[in-house]
């Protein structure tokens, strides 16, 4: 059964509307980026692709990019004023996912690079290695530009 939540204050983020505008189409940039890179990791026929713990870390991250692409779409669609459950929803996954993207993309380096010591395939192996970085780096971009937005706290007013 549901819990009742009775905040009835409104949340929201405290930037001008173009600069509001701007870090919406830079997050959405990056995501795009960072889901770009990702496939591409995946699709490559090199030998780091195959390592379990490669594929596991870059599957997983996919889960991640997904979470990301939700977030832009829910944050470039929010209203100026939400209630305390949709502004955290948007907030947190704004928050979080690019994070536990760049990790699991980092995991993924690293698995991926332990495999290239234990079987280097080719200059393939180097470029996708290379991807893992960018995707890592596109994430945390993504955040750090997210988290230049400062957020307000209205409270209703009684009447």
């Amino acid at each position: 059964m549901p819990r009742f939540f009775s905040n009835s204050s409104l949340y929201g983020w405290d930037a001008p509307e173009a600069q509001l505008r701007s870090v919406r189409k830079a997050c959405a940039l990056l995501t795009a980026v960072s889901l770009t890179l990702s496939v591409l990791c995946g699709i490559l026929p090199t030998g780091v692709a195959r390592h379990n713990w490669v594929g596991f870390a870059g599957t997983a991250s996919l889960v991640a990019a997904m979470l990301m692409i939700i977030a832009v779409v829910r944050f470039s669609m929010a209203k100026s004023h939400l209630d305390y459950r949709t502004f955290h929803s948007i907030h947190w996954m704004m928050d979080y996912a690019p994070l536990f993207h760049a990790v699991l993309m980092t995991v993924a380096l690293i698995a991926g690079i332990v495999s290239c010591f234990q079987a280097f395939t080719g200059a393939l192996d180097v470029l996708t290695l290379l991807f893992f970085l960018a995707a890592a780096v596109s994430s945390l971009l993504m955040r750090k530009t997210y988290r230049s937005l400062h957020t307000y706290t209205m409270k209703e007013q009684d009447s």
